[in-house]
């Protein structure tokens, strides 16, 4: 049995130009409704496409399997049986090969569709991260009901009003629904969340997915209905709809295309920040630290962009950071790396300056569940990873960063003089 297809490397090299195609498209700066509406077609067929070869690579490598059992089974074991096996192995290792290279695929596909709903929902992460709340979708291909969202997509798109349909099977990050319609005449609305359901008899009984999806629901409305929500940010009490917040661009690019001509680049920003670019191609990550061995100040913790490629999914995606497509791309596809370095006691006396004290982590690689600060009268806050992974994976300065701490103590003194006066009615 010879397997004809394509190595893992030629079908990387497709994934790459077809990643990059869709996501030129979409960064053009004349793109309008309807390029976002064909891109997302797009992405919704190339995902299809490639979860249809996930399926057939993966029945033939079971197929192989039990050839492969039948020959070990044989007594006494012939060489030409031993070479057989062998044949095998080698067979099943390329279609393993080829199956995660489809599945590297898919992951960016989605990822790609990621950002266009960051895109048309005005980067609006309390709503993304809501939406994100339970588990991830599964595969498209053969879901019950997937004929009625493709039509729901279809319908929800009207150039007149300005609306369109966001399928949240073919994102990363929206997992709660189905249909996320926004229109984008003026400023960009999420006019609402469709679920996509057929009628249940009400006397029946709900089963523990509608359940959750219930529940679920409930913190959405909330938040549609009054622009805060009590249950989005691990750690904080209230976060505001559209939280205006600063990026270290500028930085970025300045530090990427050094490190692409002269093989790596880095600064300290905001003291409490170490940017790291380097091109693998030219030098290890281990050489640079050698060189970085006294601007690294432990405990820290540190992330790299390349984990935009694999996970992250209630993060801004890398897609629509603002800096060079190209850099964007290699980046994503192994010819650059930005590593950023978070050092726990340089923040420990800019996070002093807003009347806390932050407990160092006891790890010498910084904590990964997140900060406890303590108030002037002994109160603890935790904070969880969230917000300081948005400094390590999406380029956050510190000075956003310690605004959203400020925030935090002005809702925390709110909520102590409500429970007062409520003591008091």
């Amino acid at each position: 049995m010879r397997i004809e297809m394509k190595t893992s490397e030629q079908n990387d090299l497709e994934t790459e130009n077809l990643i990059t195609s869709l996501f030129l498209t979409l960064r053009d700066p004349k793109a309008d409704l309807r390029t976002f509406y064909d891109v997302e077609l797009k992405l919704l067929e190339h995902v299809v496409k490639c979860e249809k070869k996930i399926r057939e690579l993966e029945q033939k490598r079971r197929k192989l399997g039990l050839q492969r059992r039948g020959f070990v089974k044989q007594k006494p074991m012939t060489g030409k049986s031993k070479k057989c096996l062998m044949a095998i192995h080698e067979k099943e290792g390329i279609l393993r090969q080829s199956v995660e290279s489809f599945r590297r695929r898919r992951i960016l596909l989605k990822r790609l569709v990621d950002a266009l709903a960051w895109i048309l929902t005005r980067f609006n992460r309390a709503y993304i991260r809501s939406m994100g709340r339970k588990e991830p979708t599964g595969f498209i291909v053969g879901k019950a009901g997937y004929k009625l969202e493709r039509l729901a997509l279809e319908a929800t798109f009207n150039e007149e009003k300005q609306t369109i349909g966001i399928l949240h099977d073919v994102t990363n990050c929206l997992r709660v629904g189905d249909v996320t319609v926004v229109q984008l005449e003026g400023s960009p609305t999420i006019l609402g969340c469709l679920e996509l359901k057929l009628v249940r008899d009400k006397l029946a009984p709900k089963h523990s997915r509608e359940k959750r999806q219930k529940e679920h629901g409930e913190i959405i409305w909330e938040y549609l209905s009054t622009g805060k929500s009590t249950q989005i940010l691990p750690g904080f009490t209230v976060i505001s709809s559209r939280p205006k917040l600063e990026n270290h661009w500028s930085k970025m690019r300045y530090l990427l295309r050094k490190a692409k001509s002269r093989g790596y680049a880095y600064e300290k920003i905001e003291d409490a920040l170490l940017y790291v670019a380097y091109n693998p191609q030219i030098i290890e990550i281990e050489e640079i630290i050698e060189k970085l061995e006294n601007e690294l100040d432990p405990p820290f913790d540190f992330g790299c962009l390349d984990r935009h490629r694999e996970g992250l999914f209630d993060h801004e995606p890398i897609f629509t950071f603002e800096i060079d497509p190209e850099l964007i791309l290699d980046i994503l596809f192994g010819r650059l790396v930005l590593c950023i370095f978070l050092s726990f006691g340089k923040l420990k006396p800019l996070i002093k300056d807003l009347g806390y004290d932050l407990v160092l982590p006891s790890d010498l690689g910084g904590s990964k569940k997140g900060l406890k600060l303590v108030s002037g009268n002994g109160e603890e806050i935790f904070i969880g990873s969230y917000p300081i992974e948005m400094l390590l994976y999406e380029g956050l300065s510190i000075k956003s960063f310690l605004s959203v701490i400020n925030g935090l103590k002005k809702i925390r003194v709110e909520n102590v003089k409500k429970s007062s006066r409520s003591k008091f009615k």
